[in-house]
């Protein structure tokens, strides 16, 4: 993990935080939400950390047809047997890349609503699991662009973490103009961690203390959250896990032993920023959690 972010210090220059907060929720098995304009690099990131994470990928492009089937498998008659005899799709895979997903119509988004959560889907009746760990990755481009389909709550609900990459520093930007080959850097880049990794690391989280009264913090940001009077949607009992342990992977990065105030105030924009802002989009969530984060206290 410290070659991990050693790397993306030096690699992924102006994105280092997104990244460390990104592998901190795949620790998890949580899924990823990355929010921004064309352009900007979100799939490109997101290749270099399922390369970096040395999890087997695939990848869907949402298009506004696209059906279920294309997520989950389609089921197909075979002749031969005179049956119908069911195709897994992309969905069986460790980690799932979906790119604009808000470009899915919503049938196709509900596609993935059990698999989210419950790392399975079900076909024609029978309950299909899915492998370990599986994570979802999805990039969306904002809301108020043509040809997009809004995410419903229920599923902005089951992103653990989102956020935004923005244009960067001219300095950054100038080199990454020069890039002749974007894919060619994405496959040179090294496998910093391996599936045991991934498969560890759930029992390695849960063991990070974390005291009482940083709960009872917790419970003051999601109660302030809940009242703050712009806020799109009400955060749910699911967003507090989510921030309890995206706090207790960052403290596991850092090799501590317990969780300090730091990591959950680290944590807390990144996953309440999508479930603040809604159909407003996760920038607008990340100035509302920035400013909770100011009024509520640790102690």
């Amino acid at each position: 993990m410290a070659d991990f972010h050693n790397f993306t210090t030096q690699k992924l220059k102006g994105r280092t935080k997104q990244a460390r907060v990104a592998l901190a929720a795949m620790l998890t098995g949580g899924h990823i939400l990355i929010e921004d304009i064309p352009g900007v690099g979100k799939t490109t990131f997101a290749l270099m950390l399922a390369r970096l994470s040395g999890l087997s990928l695939k990848r869907i492009q949402c298009t506004n047809d696209m059906l279920p089937s294309d997520i989950l498998g389609p089921t197909i008659w075979h002749p031969g047997q005179l049956e119908f005899i069911f195709k897994p799709g992309p969905i069986f895979s460790p980690l799932l890349l979906v790119d604009e997903l808000n470009r899915a119509p919503s049938k196709t988004q509900s596609g993935l609503l059990q698999a989210m959560e419950e790392r399975k889907i079900s076909i024609d009746g029978n309950d299909l699991p899915l492998p370990i760990p599986f994570i979802v990755m999805a990039t969306q481009n904002p809301n108020d662009g043509v040809g997009n389909n809004p995410l419903p709550e229920s599923q902005i609900d089951r992103f653990s973490i989102s956020f935004r990459l923005d244009i960067p520093t001219p300095e950054i930007e100038v080199e990454m103009i020069q890039q002749t080959d974007i894919l060619q850097t994405v496959q040179s880049m090294p496998q910093l961690l391996e599936l045991h990794h991934f498969n560890s690391a759930k029992e390695l989280v849960n063991n990070i203390f974390i005291h009482p009264d940083l709960l009872q913090y917790v419970m003051r940001l999601l109660e302030t959250a809940r009242r703050w009077p712009q806020r799109s949607m009400l955060l749910s009992t699911r967003a507090g896990r989510d921030l309890v342990l995206i706090s207790r992977a960052l403290a596991l990065i850092d090799q501590e032993k317990m969780v300090l105030p730091g990591h959950i105030q680290e944590a807390f924009p990144y996953v309440c920023a999508h479930r603040l802002g809604g159909d407003k989009g996760v920038e607008f969530g990340q100035k509302m959690a920035a400013q909770i984060l100011e009024q509520v206290a640790v102690s």
